[in-house]
């Protein structure tokens, strides 16, 4: 793929976002600037262009670009405070990138050893912001808790729910994936397990959090 198709599918995607109504300036920049190749590993290299999931390893999926834009956003609209965060699953590492440059400092827990060993090797010299788990998500992060926001971009149950977000500040948002009938959306919750008015607007197609 040359420059120019590059750019031009960099142009669709945050046109796309956009349209969604994802207007803030500094995390458009931040989505249209990244560069998704270092986050995968090599056989899957030629597709870092591509706005798409890959299993990048056995029970392991990136995120598309598009999808950590909408959570990101959906966060702030409801918490602007950007000091500490948990993110649950590290995978490849590419949302705990994204999420360093928007919070002063991030906790990320990976159950899977070879996710964790992958995302650490990119990590430890992305940024010091960064703190890194390898461990059940499930349980969250007591010893670095209370978050302003906690992300899982998984399907959780409702017992796993009430553990993180008792993690979280007082005016804490959790973002996680719910299933509604026959859909998927992600959701918003605060700390009193009280839903938010933007919860299910974005549909997506998760499996249970590990």
């Amino acid at each position: 793929m040359n420059d120019l198709d590059t750019q031009n599918k960099k142009m669709m995607m945050l046109l796309e976002l956009r349209k969604m109504g994802i207007i803030d300036n500094k995390l458009l920049n931040i989505i249209g600037n990244f560069d998704r190749e270092m986050f995968l590993p090599n056989k899957f290299k030629g597709l870092s262009k591509e706005n798409i999931s890959l299993q990048i390893f056995e029970g392991v999926e990136t995120t598309t670009l598009t999808d950590i834009a909408k959570m990101i956003f959906l966060v702030l609209q409801n918490n602007k405070k950007t000091n500490v965060v948990l993110e649950i699953g590290t995978g490849s590492g590419m949302l705990t990138a994204i999420l360093s440059k928007i919070y002063g400092r991030v906790y990320s827990v990976e159950i899977n050893e070879k996710a964790y060993k992958f995302s650490t090797l990119i990590l430890k010299n992305y940024s010091s912001k960064i703190v890194l788990k390898l461990g059940d998500g499930k349980n969250g992060w007591k010893e670095s808790c209370p978050f302003d926001a906690i992300y899982v971009d998984a399907c959780i149950e409702e017992e796993v729910l009430q553990k993180l977000t008792a993690q979280l500040q007082e005016d804490g948002i959790i973002i996680y994936v719910k299933k509604h009938m026959n859909y998927q959306f992600y959701s918003l919750q605060n700390r009193y397990n009280n839903f938010l008015n933007n919860q299910s607007v974005i549909k997506v197609n998760r499996s249970m959090l590990v």
